[in-house]
């Protein structure tokens, strides 16, 4: 969304779903089923596997910025 600039509540518009659903989709509440998951990508232009993958934001710390022990193993599979 971000990256077309379309926003939530156009969205979830255009996906007829409700924005607070979308809204929790978006967050990392509720994970969708796979045919919404397509819907979504469709509507925004983008592959499934990507707008849906996991990401790390900062290795080493915590939501809260704190530092946490990570073992490099498990960040980089070394």
């Amino acid at each position: 969304m971000y990256t077309t600039g379309m926003r939530q509540n156009r969205l979830a518009k255009m996906l007829g779903m409700d924005q607070a659903y979308l809204s929790r989709i978006v967050n990392g509440v509720r994970q969708p089923r796979q045919r919404t998951r397509q819907e979504i990508a469709r509507v925004l232009g983008c592959d499934v596997e990507w707008l849906f993958e996991q990401t790390v934001f900062e290795a080493g710390k915590d939501m809260q910025g704190k530092n946490t022990e990570f073992s490099k193993e498990l960040l980089t599979g070394d």
